[in-house]
């Protein structure tokens, strides 16, 4: 056995751990520095034997057998050989080699160096130990007199170095890997039939290792090869367990899995009246991605979201992915929720940060749900269940994070409108109204303006191009249009067929505009309703970055070939943006609403300058100029005066 991966306490802190290791490091070094003068190499008969099993022993510790579910450092059949150089040649040499061959094992695991020179020592003890045995048993072969047999008659004593060296291993193992979670009884009695039978089983090799070794070293080569055998057989069966207890897309421990790692949690806090945390998660507006991208992207961001989140969380807790958009953590040791809420809002903050897939910014957010052991449930199906109606309420109510809390909830930020109307969309608690456009000479209808009407009023107060701009917005108004062009174009077409030519505007991100994915969605709504592209404006809200605007042609050609246009609320100045808008089927220029309402209420040139000068650009763009958002009638000779094509608001 080895050490196991674990946190390493201080050293220089009294505790059992810098006892064993400071005993192990120190009194193996010292016995291999005395050793190093008995070598006797230059007297060593059948050099060819020692070489061969020298080199056995440095592969198979190279080679460790690994089984699924048990100690990660595997059973190592290098102990045989080593006992086997140990038997013929004595102990100094045996030493050597096995430090050496251990030192060769944890370079190449990559392991810290306190535990490099703990393995070392702690072997080169092991092995002292089992010496001893062969001393009382009258046995102290040396290089130079190194034992010719070895008969039925020296397997009392070999037993008894086995025994001996086991012994020895466990207890400075258990020594150095003790910690709060366990007594020292139960640290010395967890898994010892199992490590005390597969080191037998090892050991037990040595003898005919010997014996090989003595009458024909070659066949070393034939023992090497069923062990490489095991050893390969061992690997696919860790694969196949690692696969059964992992989510293939993600690699974080899946739903059955983290099921087993809560029920561990639980059994040994409830041995040492610790706690556990539980938290469940779920992906805010992840289907939008979906929808609007494709499973691929979505597939990619949910690969991205679990990195963030298993980064947030301790070594020893345990991230999981149930399934879909769905994640857990198991937090070991929690002491309270306070704690709990400190972790899952590292989480929050960490998924709120925009994701870049496939080209494109992402912006999603996540609920979170945390229950506690014992205060919540003392069960993993009563804690998983708590949990998750936890993060449910936090999903529903738009307030992110929840803890049980003894049913009561605890709200930990105030709902937002973004999050209240995503929880909406999800249950498609809203509808559409149309406001008409008129002519601001005429007062014909030029077009219906799509407006969402949600049936919670907090999503209600903030108009789409306004939320746009918020955390999340984007990306919610994104999803959003699908699901609107789909209604709209179904009125469109009951108002064609009733003689009505009108337009609608339809609410879209320049963001979504820009994917295939959209273009395509588009182009077959429109041919299953069987509408022209004219039939429908494109409302883009967002801000258009100029270097996509200049270097990205992908949204021109596909409105060109749908013969759709576009209305823009937000334009830049620059003469390379205006060449470049001037390739794009605009239709129309809308006048922010914040900007018309400082024209409405202000009778100063400069306010109502600045909305002639946007009339000005729209113009030079070939578009109507539509002042949006006035709420009277003396509004309407207002904004046609300064030269409006089209207007919308309360007062039509």
């Amino acid at each position: 056995m080895a050490s196991k991966a674990r946190k390493r306490p201080s050293l220089l802190q009294p505790s059992l751990f810098a006892a064993t290791w400071h005993a192990a490091v120190w009194g193996g070094l010292a016995t291999l520095a005395l050793a190093l003068p008995h070598l006797n190499l230059g007297s060593s008969k059948s050099p060819q034997v020692l070489v061969a099993l020298a080199a056995a022993t440095v592969i198979t510790e190279l080679r460790p057998v690994v089984l699924p579910g048990k100690d990660t450092n595997g059973i190592v059949a290098s102990y045989a050989f080593v006992m086997a150089v140990m038997y013929i040649y004595g102990f100094p040499i045996a030493a050597v080699i096995i430090a050496v061959s251990t030192l060769l094992s944890e370079v190449v695991e990559r392991r810290e160096l306190w535990k490099v020179v703990f393995n070392i020592g702690q072997h080169v003890l092991c092995l002292l130990a089992a010496w001893g045995v062969m001393l009382i048993a009258g046995q102290s072969p040396s290089a130079s007199t190194p034992t010719t047999t070895v008969g039925s008659g020296d397997l009392l004593w070999m037993a008894a170095t086995w025994i001996v060296f086991f012994a020895a291993n466990h207890l400075l193992i258990v020594g150095v890997s003790a910690d709060s979670a366990r007594t020292l009884r139960e640290a010395l009695t967890e898994d010892l039939a199992y490590y005390f039978l597969t080191l037998m089983a090892v050991l037990a090799l040595s003898p005919i290792i010997a014996n090989v070794t003595l009458d024909a070293w070659p066949f070393i080569i034939l023992l090497l090869l069923p062990l490489i055998a095991v050893t390969k057989a061992a690997e696919i069966s860790r694969d196949r367990d690692f696969a059964s207890r992992h989510d293939p897309l993600t690699g974080l421990t899946n739903r059955s899995a983290v099921a087993e790692e809560l029920h561990d949690a639980i059994d040994i806090a409830s041995r040492t009246d610790g706690r556990v945390g539980v938290m469940m998660m779920d992906l805010n507006r992840f289907k939008e991605v979906n929808d609007t991208f494709g499973h691929a992207a979505g597939d990619r961001l949910i690969i991205a979201a679990a990195k963030r989140i298993a980064s947030q969380v301790r070594p020893n807790d345990v991230a999981a992915r149930l399934g879909g958009d769905e994640f857990a953590v198991v937090l070991p040791g929690l002491p309270d929720y306070e704690r709990g809420l400190k972790v899952a809002n590292r989480i929050r903050s960490a998924i709120r940060r925009p994701f870049n897939i496939s080209n494109e910014s992402l912006d999603i957010d996540i609920s979170i749900g945390i229950a506690l052991y014992p205060d919540d449930g003392d069960s993993v199906a009563v804690l998983l269940e708590a949990a998750d109606a936890a993060m449910y309420r936090a999903k529903s109510t738009g307030t992110f994070i929840e803890v049980v809390g003894h049913g009561a909830g605890q709200q930990t930020e105030r709902r937002d409108p973004v999050a209240s109307a995503a929880a909406q969309l999800d249950s498609g608690a809203f509808s559409l109204r149309y406001r008409p456009v008129v002519s601001a000479t005429a007062f014909a209808v030029l077009a219906m303006s799509v407006e969402i009407d949600w049936a919670n009023p907090a999503a209600n107060a903030v108009p789409l191009d306004q939320m746009v701009a918020m955390p999340g917005g984007a990306a919610l108004v994104s999803r959003l249009t699908l699901l609107v062009i789909e209604r709209a174009l179904t009125d469109a077409a009951r108002w064609r067929a009733a003689g009505h030519s009108f337009a609608i505007r339809v609410p879209v991100t320049w963001r979504q505009l820009r994917t295939s994915y959209f273009a395509q969605s588009f182009t077959h709504a429109l041919e299953s309703h069987g509408l022209p592209g004219s039939a429908v404006i494109l409302d883009v809200l967002d801000e258009i970055p100029e270097a996509e605007l200049l270097s990205d042609s992908t949204a021109s050609a596909a409105l060109m070939a749908s013969g759709s246009s576009l209305c823009l609320t937000h334009v830049g100045t620059s003469a390379a943006s205006l060449n470049a808008l001037r390739k794009l089927p605009i239709a129309g220029v809308t006048i922010p609403r914040p900007m018309a309402a400082d024209s409405r209420n202000s009778d100063t040139d400069s306010s109502r300058g600045i909305t002639q000068s946007v009339v000005g650009l729209a113009h030079a763009l070939g578009a109507r100029a539509l002042a949006d958002g006035l709420p009277t009638v003396d509004d309407l000779s207002v904004f046609a005066a300064l030269g409006c094509d089209a207007l919308q608001g309360d007062a039509i």
